[in-house]
């Protein structure tokens, strides 16, 4: 089966790069105003460009499977957001666009953002639509298929949806994993919800209590919690960056799924050290038994070069992010790559662009280069 790889990159020459100041990741920009554009947000409203009411506008490239440079970035500019003054911040809007239409749904979008707090819009479309504001920007998006090892009948079997996987550990240290699709959740789903689906589905006996701090459980499968404390029921989730169990901050009711995938109730005495890890490496689920077990992967996972005990992601994009300040006129002026550069150095621009703006709109970014570029053609014109 083959598997898809996007690339992005950079279409320089339309660029025009004038000057490279401060980071090396920085550049600054002299080309036109994008064209208006009208896309999809992650509530699935339509958003228009000419909408924004903002006299700096920051626009930054992503996708939602990205598993590094993107998180990385949009923490990036949840700080540079958090940093600004309140004057300041009035007169910015942060816009985030996918660079994968095929796989960025609005409802994917809303998750993403929602995982990592970024409260801008988040926008998505059709390849077509995207494409025009890519090519306005430079950038280039490449989409490449690699053969993954897995068969055409089994990839017709894998999942389409996330699986979520729910491990139980009784008090006598045997345990059990169970399975959800995220299609039989409701939407923004938390871990109450997956456990009451799973322990329903299954017939898994569970004694809980509700009040108004939400779901308590007392009780699986017959094994309480004793009045005393000695013990009690310790909500758990899979981390997926330190492939680890952790015990749970929050309750079932305020853990959501969209940030923790799998999750675990355990006696809290008992070992995180110890306790199963997901199956198919948290990506899917065992169909079969014995020789004839294997991994139905999650959507965009597969087979590990054919190890069908193993998924791992099988569309994948090899690229540096891209970040844009523009003015109210959808100018770019400044551009930064990829996701090393400090969130200072943002707002940096950000305040200079605002100060320009009330300075009556004179030019600040490559300003001085303009002007000495005026003066040489000035001298040799006398000359």
């Amino acid at each position: 089966m083959l598997k898809r790889v996007i690339c992005l990159t950079l279409v320089s020459l339309l660029l025009a790069p004038i000057a490279n100041a401060g980071s090396q990741f920085r550049t600054e920009l002299s080309q036109k105003a994008i064209d208006d554009f009208v896309l999809i947000d992650q509530n699935g409203e339509e958003f228009s460009s000419s909408d924004i009411d903002a006299d700096i506008i920051v626009l930054s490239f992503v996708f939602t499977t990205c598993p590094d440079f993107c998180p990385s970035l949009t923490q990036t500019l949840i700080s540079a957001q958090n940093s600004l003054s309140e004057d300041v911040s009035k007169r910015v809007a942060f816009i985030s666009i996918s660079v994968d239409p095929e796989y960025d749904t609005p409802e994917k979008m809303k998750l993403y953002s929602e995982h990592h707090g970024a409260d801008w819009p988040h926008l998505t479309g059709t390849e077509d639509e995207l494409k025009e504001v890519w090519q306005d920007v430079g950038i280039g998006v490449l989409t490449i298929e690699m053969d993954d090892g897995m068969s055409d009948e089994h990839d017709g079997m894998k999942n389409h949806s996330m699986t979520h996987q729910i491990i139980t550990v009784l008090p006598a240290g045997n345990s059990s994993i169970t399975h959800a699709p995220s299609s039989s959740l409701p939407s923004n789903a938390n871990a109450w919800n997956l456990t009451k689906t799973v322990y329903d589905e299954e017939n898994i006996p569970l004694n809980y209590s509700t009040s108004e701090w939400g779901n308590m459980v007392n009780g699986i499968s017959g094994h309480m919690a004793p009045d005393d404390y000695s013990w009690w029921w310790e909500l758990r989730f899979w981390n997926t960056s330190s492939s680890s169990w952790e015990a749970s901050n929050l309750g079932a009711d305020s853990l959501l799924l969209s940030q923790s995938q799998h999750i675990a109730w355990a006696p809290n005495s008992s070992s995180l050290t110890d306790m199963p890890i997901p199956e198919c490496s948290g990506h899917g689920w065992v169909m079969g038994t014995g020789d004839h077990a294997h991994c139905m992967c999650d959507e965009r996972y597969s087979w590990d070069d054919g190890d069908d005990s193993v998924c791992v992601q099988s569309e994948s994009v090899t690229h540096n992010p891209y970040t844009y300040i523009l003015d109210s006129k959808l100018k770019p002026r400044v551009k930064f790559t990829g996701d090393q550069w400090k969130s200072e150095e943002l707002v940096a621009d950000i305040n200079k662009l605002a100060d320009d703006k009330n300075d009556g709109g004179l030019p600040g970014f490559g300003f001085g280069i303009l002007l000495s570029a005026l003066i040489v053609a000035i001298a040799w014109y006398k000359d």
